[in-house]
């Protein structure tokens, strides 16, 4: 299997540089995004404390609102997140039961190798564009309700993206994985 790997290196390096670029400045921008957010703060001035009404042993304002877009945001992190980590792997499979099945996909270059690597570049696109939503979402809540729960989020699913950020090694192991599941497949091991 490494020798199908060493054969298309130029390829792999390629896709690899490409991923780190497009991550790169995924991270690169929401960092300058939320640090813009953190800086500016949010659009509404802070209210004056209005009077407390006894809430068991809080004291809650009269007028307490509940801060919908950072809800919002929470809302759309708890679904998307999970879905970067198990939508790309779905494509994934996907995909390579069709180059199993000899089918060719669209705009990848012939072999199994070239197919992989696009379906590699694919899904790590995805499920870097699956975190940077969110992300991008609680900045704006921040900016708009001044909650910096919002603004936490939002750094935190930076760190999401920027788990995405590949490394050679594991494009490469998971290259390997991915063609012992391809030869299983065309060999009927693998159900499809």
């Amino acid at each position: 299997m490494s020798m199908l790997l060493a054969i298309h290196a130029d390829l792999i390096d390629h896709v690899v540089r490409s991923l780190r670029i497009i991550v790169g400045t995924l991270v690169f921008s929401l960092i300058l995004f939320i640090s813009i957010c953190a800086v500016i703060g949010p659009s509404t001035p802070k209210p004056v404390p209005a009077p407390t009404v006894e809430a068991g042993t809080a004291q809650v304002p009269a007028d307490a609102k509940l801060p919908l877009l950072t809800v919002l945001s929470f809302l759309f992190a708890a679904t998307l997140l999970p879905l970067s980590v198990v939508l790309p792997g779905i494509v994934a499979d996907s995909w390579r039961k069709k180059l199993a099945a000899g089918k060719a996909l669209a705009g990848a270059p012939p072999g199994d190798v070239p197919g992989l690597v696009m379906i590699f570049q694919t899904k790590t696109i995805v499920a870097a564009a699956l975190s940077e939503g969110p992300a991008v979402f609680a900045a704006i809540a921040y900016l708009m309700e001044g909650n910096p729960i919002a603004l936490a989020l939002a750094a935190v699913l930076t760190v999401f993206v920027g788990l995405r950020f590949p490394a050679r090694a594991r494009v490469d192991h998971w290259l390997e994985g991915q063609l012992s599941r391809l030869l299983l497949e065309r060999q009927g091991a693998i159900p499809n």
